[in-house]
Formats: C-alpha cells, structure tokens, sequence
C-alpha cells in the first residue's frame, strides 16, 4: 500500500516505521507525512503506537493515515488521531482500505480465524477486491492532494443504538488488548526447512534466530504479531501450533500469484 501510494504522488519517500521508531524521537523533515500501515484486530499495531508517541509534528502541514483491514477497521482512525493528538497535532485526513487477511491462528481467537481462507481466496475474488481497492486508493489520492479533510466522517458513527453500543464495546477490548498484549504465537518449523534464514531476515524485533541451521523464537524477544515469519517461508515450513496446513501454501504467496495492483493498466 505505501509503494503504490507513493508511485501516485509526486517526490514521495518511504521511511519504513520500524526505521523510524529506532530514534528518541521522530522530526519530520517534510511537511506532509502519510502514516501507512495494516490494522491489526481492530487495532493499531505496537510499532504504530510507539511512531505516534514518537512524532514530533508540530511543523507538519498535513498529516494523513492510511490503513488496511480484511473486514472490520474497528475505530482506529479515532484512536491514531487521538494518540497524535497528545503529541499536538491531530490528523487531517483517514482512509482504510479492505485486503485480503494475512493471519494465521496464534493471536487471533479460534473463533474468529477462518481456516478454509484457501477457498475464499480465488484468483476472481481477489481480483475484485483489488479492482476496489485501487479505486478507492485514487479517489483518496486525489483528496491527498487538495489537503482535503475527513475527519469529521471518521468521528462520525453511524447505525442504530444497538450497534453502536455492540462496536463501541468490541473496540474498547480489542485496543484494550493491543496496548496490552505480548503476543506469545507458538510458530515452529518441520523437518522442511531448508535453512534458507528467511524468517530471521524478515523478523522486525530479531525474535527469530537461526539455530543449527533451524529457526528458533527466543521469548526474551518481543513479537509484534505481523507473521512474517510464517507467510514468507519459501518452503511452508513454519507453522503455528494448532494450524497445520500446508497443502496450498501460504497466503502471502496465494497473493503474490494473484494480485497485481492493476499495473496491467498503467503500463
């Protein structure tokens, strides 16, 4: 999502979050910054959170978040506006954006996770979802660039009493929950793993280690959840406890071989 937003705007640089929140404190040298990042349940994944404890925006002259879900955004476009504006700066502009899921079960209750992803996860469905997005990333792109603001729709909550009460107390938990989690996913690696050492390169906290030529998740590590250990395992050889299945890969690489981002039309 950062890529092709920033192939759609003119003299645009990306600066990887994980870099970012590496320094005391954040100082912008432009003047609009764009927070692009994946919702995680319904909530604003660790690194996020400390980026906007760490920003110092006070000379920004626009500031816009953009997200991605596979369903439900929950309020997080409230929550980032929120934690920025303790900082001093609120946001000027929110807009989320539906994708393909990418989480294996481990942090995600049972009950939530959809084990048979591999069928709803067609070559026409994603296609049509792509077709979506990049149709929503343009008009957003186009409001990016008149320094539209927003806000005021996403502060907006819509429905009936009863389901504003019902979203109002399933995002209390789940940001409860992500401000409070140390997300604890029981990965291991079978007997094929190459040890290519992927995983470790890919590891944003350095939990994964390799060990002997095999991937070890050291628990003195934090994990901030993103699974990339497991989606981008060439061999499909990570796993996390409770969710064996290996026959059709993973779904980072059922999108690789799918999604596009409809460069076919802008060539």
């Amino acid at each position: 999502m950062a890529v092709e937003l920033a192939s759609r705007l003119t003299k645009a640089r990306l600066i990887p979050i994980l870099k970012a929140i590496e320094e005391p404190k954040i100082i912008p040298d432009n003047a609009e910054v764009a927070v692009v990042f994946p919702i995680y349940i319904t909530s604003l994944p660790i690194p996020v959170r400390k980026f906007a404890e760490k920003l110092d925006a006070s000379k920004l002259k626009y500031l816009v978040g953009l997200t991605t879900h596979s369903g439900y955004p929950g309020r997080v476009g409230e929550y980032l506006d929120k934690l920025l504006k303790d900082q001093g700066r609120a946001l000027d502009a929110y807009f989320d954006f539906k994708m393909p899921g990418n989480n294996a079960t481990g942090l995600m209750p049972r009950l939530m996770f959809q084990k048979d992803w591999e069928k709803q996860l067609t070559a026409k469905a994603v296609r049509k979802l792509e077709q979506q997005m990049i149709e929503d990333l343009d008009e957003a792109v186009e409001l990016i660039r008149g320094r539209a603001n927003n806000m005021d729709q996403v502060h907006l909550h819509r429905g009936n009493m009863l389901k504003r009460m019902s979203e109002n107390i399933t995002d209390k938990v789940a940001t409860h929950s992500s401000e409070n989690m140390k997300p604890n996913i029981a990965y291991y690696a079978d007997d094929t793993c190459n040890g290519c050492g992927l995983c470790e390169r890919v590891c944003p906290t350095g939990q994964v280690e390799m060990d002997a030529g095999k991937p070890r998740w050291n628990k003195e590590k934090p994990c901030y959840a993103c699974y990339g250990c497991y989606n981008h395992c060439p061999e499909m050889a990570i796993h996390v406890k409770g969710y064996e299945q290996k026959s059709s890969g993973t779904i980072i690489q059922a999108l690789l071989s799918r999604i596009s981002f409809g460069r076919e039309n802008r060539i």
